[in-house]
């Protein structure tokens, strides 16, 4: 059965595979020194759940769709770099998922569904994020251990 460390760790290895190994961190308040920019953060967003039978008495097969969260940091000295870069990371982050969508057969299915981008800072230090929405697909049976 998939669960959410199971996918987070899926995500980080694919993570690594964009920036480099060690830059791919889980975790939403994980601190980037500056030498570790270009990186990645992944953390969950959410899980929704929903129901293939109604029935009390018998197992049901739930539907979870998780939202894992994956940001790219960047630091560079033009807002023009930083764009360019995000273009490279964020394609072949999702070329990644799309190769592999079951994320090692963790998951039934998994999607980049949205980015957004952030770009902040003056001149000599320009840096920013691409935030991107990975929605990854599992089914369990209910109440079986």
């Amino acid at each position: 059965m998939a669960s959410k460390t199971n996918i987070r760790n899926a995500l980080q290895a694919l993570g690594e595979s964009t920036v480099g190994a060690g830059n791919a961190f889980i975790g939403k308040y994980d601190a980037f020194d500056a030498a570790s920019l270009s990186a990645i953060r992944i953390y969950t967003d959410n899980d929704i759940r929903s129901y293939t039978t109604v029935n009390s008495t018998a197992f049901r097969t739930v539907i979870a769709v998780v939202t894992n969260i994956v940001e790219v940091y960047v630091r560079k000295t033009t807002a023009q770099e930083i764009e360019g870069t995000f273009d490279t990371l964020t394609e072949t982050f999702c070329a990644a998922v799309g190769a592999d969508k079951t994320l090692g057969g963790v998951v039934k299915d998994c999607q980049v569904t949205n980015i957004t981008y952030t770009i902040s800072g003056d001149g000599s230090k320009v840096q920013g994020f691409a935030s991107m929405n990975v929605e990854a697909t599992y089914s369990f049976r209910e109440n079986i251990i």
